[in-house]
């Protein structure tokens, strides 16, 4: 066993991934969506953050992200159902997956077909969905 006597961006990164994998198998046996969701650190500790969700009827994890955009898409010119839409920047294929409200340049979240999730200014989303449905 390895004893840690310091805790840096690495091991604070090491711990963070072996503490969401223990994580996956709380969030199986109770059919929950897991993701960390980053954390802190200083030389002698490290508090991470892990994010559980429910999956909804939809296939669609119930996160803070997906819940904030259900219920201010509008304030930000888009509609609710647009949720899980797709719509194409540089080239790639985009799906909707969330809102941050508190963002005020880059609210809207919407991951890349690789499973890289982007944050977009709502006024490009709303084109980019208007090219889409063209």
């Amino acid at each position: 066993m390895t004893t840690i006597k310091h805790i840096d961006r690495n091991v604070a990164r090491l711990l963070g991934e072996e503490l969401e994998k223990a994580a996956q198998e709380i969030a199986k046996r109770y059919g929950l969506q897991v993701k960390g969701a980053g954390g802190s650190y200083m030389a002698g500790s490290f508090t991470a953050k892990t994010e559980f969700a429910v999956i909804g009827e939809n296939g669609i994890a119930e996160t803070k992200d997906v819940e904030a955009f259900r219920l201010l898409a509008s304030s930000f010119g888009l509609a609710a159902e647009d949720l899980g839409r797709t719509f194409v920047k540089d080239g790639k294929k985009h799906t909707i997956c969330g809102l941050r409200p508190k963002a005020d340049r880059f609210p809207i979240l919407a991951r890349r077909e690789d499973g890289k999730t982007f944050k977009f200014p709502a006024a490009t989303v709303k084109v980019m969905l208007a090219r889409a449905s063209a």
